[in-house]
C-alpha cells in the first residue's frame, strides 16, 4: 500500500502533473515513477504505470481483479474537507413542482 496524502495536498500534486508540467514530461515513465511509487507502494506502482500499455492484452479475469483492486484505492469522497463544508453551508434546494417547474438555488 503506498502513502496515505490528505485530500488537499493530493489536489495540489494533480493540479501541478496535470496542468503546469507539460505532456512531453509528464509522459516520461522515469519522472512519474516515484509518485506511482509513493501513491501505490513499489509493485502496485508498477501496475498502475503499465497499465495502460497491458490492458489491451489482459484476460478478462485480470481486468476484473486490476478493477476490484482499483476500487479499495479509491476515497469515498473526492472533494476535500473545505470545499465540502462550503457546499454544505450554501446550498439550498427548493424543489415545487407546479405544472412541472422546479427551482434549484
Amino acid at each position: 500500500m503506498g502513502l496515505k496524502v490528505k485530500k488537499d495536498t493530493t489536489v495540489i500534486i494533480h493540479y501541478f502533473l496535470d496542468q503546469i508540467l507539460p505532456p512531453i514530461l509528464r509522459d516520461q515513465k522515469w519522472l512519474m515513477k516515484p509518485f506511482f511509487y509513493l501513491a501505490y507502494g513499489k509493485k502496485e506502482g508498477q501496475i498502475h504505470m503499465d497499465f495502460n500499455e497491458k490492458v489491451a492484452f489482459l484476460k478478462d479475469e485480470e481486468l476484473s481483479q486490476f478493477y476490484s483492486q482499483a476500487d479499495s484505492d479509491i476515497r469515498k469522497l473526492d472533494i476535500n474537507t473545505k470545499s465540502l463544508n462550503y457546499i454544505l453551508k450554501y446550498i439550498s434546494i427548493n424543489i415545487g413542482f407546479a405544472r412541472g417547474g422546479g427551482k434549484f438555488t
